[in-house]
């Protein structure tokens, strides 16, 4: 059992360096970065399906998972719109209705997620679980978390706010994205104090997939943010930011597979011991 959940733990980390990989040989081939960010977004969604599908309905962590997976979902229909690499109905539309329809769907997938992640960092308070975490350390992990998420996403989230004020609704999408970074690491931190508190467990597998997703999403944005920062051409490291975009996705596949096998352990009957 411990062999496969490394295993499924690990697919995140392998299926994005075999991305990395194929996007460096493909030349920067539109038909690599299609396929990777719809079969990814597609997988992760499915993921955080079959995980919702383990709890009964109304079920607290039902709608944790669901909310997870209609981000993924809202990313998809995205990508397949009005992606950069695809534009599928985005040349038909005039370019600020085009943007607005793009920015608005992903301001719901990150709206989604943060529902999704803030029902997650609760849970355990909600059942009335307490694992010893003082909250001195509860609080300065949150701040810790949303100080680094501000260096971060921070000047990035800012100079979009200046664009699209000043009428450039093209960058809609991207200003939500930084601000969903920014919130996401905040609520990052109770999920990761939870996911240590059950090291050894098998709930410990599916809460840090969730930790391991949202950090390589903050990486997607952060490695645009930081090539930024040293005049580094955004086509140069885009194979890099698009790797990290689709481990993120997989370990949404990969945490909702886990939840399955943590729930089927526990309903999985204790095996008998013949004593005579």
């Amino acid at each position: 059992m411990k062999s496969s959940r490394w295993l499924i733990a690990a697919l995140p980390v392998a299926l994005a360096l075999f991305a990395f990989g194929l996007f460096q040989t493909s030349g920067g081939a539109t038909w690599a970065y299609v396929s990777a960010a719809l079969l990814s977004r597609a997988a992760a969604a499915a993921g955080c399906l079959i995980a919702a599908a383990q709890f009964d309905r109304g079920d607290y962590m039902r709608r944790a998972w669901s909310a997870m997976a209609l981000t993924y979902v809202l990313l998809l229909i995205y990508a397949v719109l009005f992606g950069s690499s695809v534009h599928l109905i985005g040349g038909l539309l005039p370019a600020a209705v085009s943007s607005l329809i793009g920015g608005t769907l992903v301001g719901l997938a990150n709206l989604c997620t943060l529902v999704g992640a803030v029902l997650v960092a609760r849970t355990w308070s909600a059942a009335g679980m307490d694992f010893q975490v003082s909250r001195a350390v509860k609080i300065s992990a949150v701040v810790g978390s949303l100080l680094l998420a501000v260096v971060i996403a921070g000047g990035s989230a800012w100079a979009d706010l200046q664009l699209v004020l000043g009428g450039q609704l093209g960058s809609l999408s991207d200003l939500f994205s930084a601000v969903g970074d920014i919130v996401a690491l905040a609520v990052l931190a109770p999920i990761l104090l939870t996911a240590l508190s059950l090291r050894g467990g098998s709930l410990f597998w599916p809460w840090g997939m969730l930790v391991m997703g949202t950090v390589a999403w903050v990486l997607f944005d952060g490695t645009y943010t930081f090539s930024g920062w040293f005049g580094i051409s955004p086509e140069h490291v885009r194979p890099l930011a698009q790797a990290f975009a689709v481990g993120g996705s997989l370990a949404y596949l990969s945490a909702g597979l886990l939840q399955r096998s943590a729930r089927l352990e526990v309903a999985s009957p204790a095996p008998r011991v013949n004593l005579d």
